[in-house]
């Protein structure tokens, strides 16, 4: 339930990100299954999968260097505040949309 959960709020994220492009809500469902769709279920595993209780700095320590890695990986930026960790989405819509 944990994971059907984070999966509907990443694909709301992602969809409501590029419905406020120029382009209509079909061409950004049709980006997210061309691109992202697959890839998506397996991420949100890898999310999860850390015990990131409180008082558990080692499985914290793991998950900030996991978000760090797929920030990289997507080409954003990736800024660790503490306790949370912030990844800069801010041109997304605008690469997504441009291919």
């Amino acid at each position: 339930m944990r994971r059907l959960f984070i999966t509907a709020m990443l694909v709301t994220t992602f969809v409501t990100t590029l419905s406020a492009a120029p382009v209509d809500s079909s061409r950004a469902w049709s980006i997210y299954r061309e691109r992202y769709a697959d890839e998506l279920p397996e991420m949100v595993s890898e999310a999860i999968r850390y015990p990131t209780v409180f008082g558990n700095t080692a499985a914290q320590k793991q998950q900030k260097a996991w978000l760090n890695g797929i920030a990289q990986r997507l080409g954003f930026a990736y800024r660790d505040a503490g306790k949370v960790v912030e990844i800069e989405l801010s041109d997304l819509r605008e690469r997504l949309c441009s291919a």
